[in-house]
């Protein structure tokens, strides 16, 4: 619902935004639009990156999520 930017620490993958794939690795900046269609996946190795929401209610989204330690 708000916009969003990722920043690529290390690893790559390939995010898919609004139907549009894009790869993406160290250093990329990724721009979000709100309600855009996102989707990731992995490349050879996990993806670190910094993700920034517009507003803090977004990140609500993500409690849901399981916490993994690969």
């Amino acid at each position: 619902p708000t916009e969003e930017y990722l920043y690529v620490l290390k690893g790559s993958g390939t995010l898919t935004l609004n139907g549009t794939p894009h790869e993406v690795g160290p250093g990329h900046i990724v721009f979000m639009p709100a309600k855009a269609t996102v989707s990731f996946q992995n490349g050879n190795s996990p993806m670190e990156a910094i993700q920034v929401f517009a507003e803090p209610e977004s990140a609500a989204k993500y409690n849901k999520w399981e916490s993994r330690s690969d």
